[in-house]
């Protein structure tokens, strides 16, 4: 049961970047593969302590209101009205 959820989630998490990420394309493995060799070669000899983001642009989108992930995790029910969790604000 814990692998159809695990997958579900990913495949939510795919759909979310597919759909709000600023270059709108599928991002491919090709890609991610091409980040890293670049890492890995002397192109990037001088680059230290620095974050590759390689996702088409959503992290510089931050997480939308819309995002599956604040609905499941952080909306809770008080007094039948739905509320952000205070870990969203932690």
């Amino acid at each position: 049961m814990r692998k159809v959820t695990t997958i579900s989630a990913v495949n939510q998490m795919n759909d979310y970047s597919w759909n709000n990420a600023p270059l709108e394309k599928q991002l491919t493995s090709d890609e991610v593969g091409n980040a890293a060799a670049f890492l890995a070669s002397p192109l990037s000899s001088a680059i230290t302590g620095s974050v590759i983001y390689v996702d088409n642009g959503l992290h510089s989108m931050g997480v939308g209101i819309d995002s599956p992930l604040l609905k499941t995790h952080f909306l809770k029910e008080v007094h039948g009205t739905r509320v952000w969790s205070d870990l969203l604000w932690c």
